[in-house]
């Protein structure tokens, strides 16, 4: 996984520090929000890829205890700064590292790994990893790109998943099938 570390230092490099916290009506994150606030309901959550937080804030905010790992530094900075600027600090602790190598023995009631198992060369030990990391009936949201996309069906996309390190695309069935092969339930 290391090998990725200068592509994400470089995608991470001109980011800007988050002003303000997402909510619902932010066209991106609406889905993923309406999400949380359904099943996000209470104990530690560890976000895996969690970039410069901007899920971790829209948790700490809500009084979720949030944990985010990421690989980039640059992108670990922008997000405490952005932290202290958004007086949520309290509530997160953000962690330069990979997750593979993430050594504890505390589970977490929810975990989230929100566009990140597409850029892993291994998606099935991320995975498995990730099952050892979640609590008896804790939950986890992923997010992937869809291979049923219109754009990827039409070719449009292509190069976007070279430039931004995607190894693969999901289909609905796909990444159903991946979770199940590893013990999880899905349910929404």
């Amino acid at each position: 996984m290391h090998s990725f570390k200068p592509f994400y230092e470089d995608y991470h490099k001109n980011r800007l520090l988050p002003k303000r916290i997402i909510g619902k009506k932010d066209f991106t994150y609406r889905n993923i929000v309406e999400v949380l606030d359904k099943f996000c309901l209470r104990g530690k959550v560890l976000d895996i890829g969690s970039g410069v937080g901007t899920l971790d804030f829209y948790l700490a905010q809500k009084g979720r205890q949030v944990i985010g790992i990421e690989i980039s530094q640059k992108a670990v900075d922008v997000a405490r700064q952005s932290q202290r600027l958004l007086g949520v600090s309290k509530k997160l602790r953000f962690i330069r590292g990979d997750f593979f190598q993430l050594k504890t023995k505390e589970q977490f009631a929810f975990v989230i790994c929100s566009e990140v198992l597409e850029h892993l060369q291994d998606d099935q030990a991320a995975i498995k990893k990730i099952y050892t990391l979640i609590k008896s009936q804790g939950q986890l949201l992923i997010t992937v790109p869809s291979q049923n996309a219109p754009l990827i069906k039409l070719g449009a996309i292509k190069k976007f998943d070279q430039i931004s390190g995607h190894l693969r695309r999901y289909t609905l069935d796909s990444l159903k099938l991946l979770l199940e092969e590893n013990k999880f339930k899905v349910i929404y």
